[in-house]
């Protein structure tokens, strides 16, 4: 599964700051907003007019990027095309550049042979997607919607706006009915968001989308845990009489069965963005209490009446606006401090980070594709006859004795990286001082027959 949000941000930084917490919080693939703040992140997607744009927070592959165009973007991950869309509600007689607008993004779902998902603020009402009204930029949208043949996603009459008194449902998702059919959880979030818009947050079944390649990698290696082991038992490996591979093999498969670290599960683990504390947390929670209790109040009682509430959810927003300011700049100032202890520590980690802007490689999931640049980055030769181990004389092959392997053992260094088995020198080096006979038969192995493994 696939989590999508979905919001405008009102081109306010604390809305924005507070939309990365919560994409944060709820691990949010893919983030779809309207209206960023000015400041462009160099790893967004933005429309031409910057005011649409699709962010990955945890690195979903994005095998195209589209062309830029005045008010939508798009970004490919496997057969799905994800767009984030934004027009103005600025006066447009006989709506001439919003239907353009339409026609280009009708225009580009067309060319797409594969599925779609569209989301964004259009400014546009009707009564299908919950709005009270149908207004011309509504009509003109269902027309979209039905030449597209698209499903619309807004599943309740929640609104998706609200200024002052007034509200409406002007944020949409829409999506081609395989699509559709696969999204589940759609809502809006009732939760405070320093915006006039609310949260969309909606999943997406994964078989439309690219998967990162993943390295297996071997399991970690804890060495006070064998320290511990061999101090009463002994390493169980399994015996191979001559295939030096399985030898190996299950001289590895003993180590890791012996000491190593279960695998951490950061899957269900609420994160947080570096800045972010309690403190704040407690502030979000209370301006979101006070907003819902002015809300019911002018409900009940009009506005008038609930005068002092509405005062109070303000005060709050706007406390928990600063608060968001001030521990952003205390982050940067903690930073900027701890380059004067530590140059090479945290600070300097994350600027190299920003420096290493991730440059996709167009259709590097397309099949065949990888087999062609491996095939150009790395021509075949003609096959090389390996040089022969010399034949074995009369006389017996000289064995490594135990002295041998305790003293090249000694002159491994300890803290190095290990290598793609994951078996550090610290291992290798307590495993040699009390258990050295599996290592011993490895290597007289590999010796007597001239293969190493």
């Amino acid at each position: 599964m696939h989590k999508f949000l979905q919001i405008n941000l009102n081109c306010c930084k604390a809305a924005h700051a507070l939309a990365l917490q919560q994409a944060a919080e709820s691990n949010v693939d893919i983030l779809i907003v309207s209206e960023p703040p000015p400041t462009r992140i160099n790893t967004w997607y933005y429309d031409s007019l910057g005011k649409a744009t699709i962010a990955c927070p945890r690195g979903l592959t994005v095998d195209i990027v589209g062309p830029t165009e005045p008010g939508f973007t798009w970004i490919q991950t496997g057969n799905l095309r994800i767009y984030s869309c934004y027009w103005s509600p600025r006066p447009d007689p006989n709506i001439a550049q919003f239907r353009a607008f339409l026609s280009n993004l009708e225009h580009s779902v067309i060319t797409h042979n594969g599925d779609s998902i569209i989301c964004g603020d259009f400014n546009a009402h009707h009564t299908s997607w919950g709005s009270r009204s149908n207004s011309s930029k509504g009509d003109a949208i269902l027309d979209l919607i039905q030449s597209l043949g698209l499903v619309i996603c807004n599943v309740s009459t929640s609104p998706t706006f609200v200024r002052g008194s007034g509200s409406s449902v002007i944020d949409i998702t829409l999506a081609s009915p395989r699509v559709a059919a696969n999204i589940s959880n759609w809502a809006v979030l009732d939760t405070i968001t320093l915006s006039d818009h609310f949260y969309i947050q909606f999943t997406l079944q994964d078989f439309l989308i690219s998967h990162p390649t993943r390295v297996s990698r071997p399991p970690k290696l804890h060495a006070p845990t064998l320290k511990a082991l061999l101090s009463t038992n002994r390493l169980t490996v399994a015996e191979c009489a001559s295939d030096i591979d399985q030898m190996a093999d299950n001289l590895s498969s003993a180590i890791y069965d012996a000491c190593s670290l279960p695998p951490s599960n950061s899957e269900g683990k609420r994160r947080s963005v570096h800045w972010w504390s309690p403190r704040l947390g407690e502030l979000r929670k209370t301006a979101n209490h006070l907003r819902r209790v002015f809300q019911l109040k002018r409900r009940r009682f009009g506005p008038v009446a609930s005068a002092v509430e509405e005062a109070a959810a303000k005060y709050a927003k706007l406390a928990l606006t600063k608060a968001i300011k001030r521990a952003k700049d205390q982050a940067w100032k903690d930073l900027y401090d701890e380059v004067e202890r530590d140059p090479w520590g945290k600070p300097y980690k994350i600027v190299m980070g920003k420096m290493k802007i991730r440059s996709e490689i167009p259709g590097l999931n397309l099949p065949g594709r990888l087999p062609m640049i491996i095939r150009e980055l790395f021509p075949p030769h003609p096959v090389k006859q390996p040089a022969l181990w010399p034949t074995p004389s009369s006389s017996p092959v000289r064995k490594v004795d135990v002295e041998e392997l305790k003293s090249a053992c000694s002159k491994l260094k300890s803290g190095t990286a290990p290598g793609p088995d994951g078996i550090t020198n610290e291992i290798l080096k307590i495993l040699i001082s009390q258990q050295p006979e599996s290592f011993l038969d490895i290597a007289n192995a590999c010796l007597s027959q001239g293969r190493f493994p």
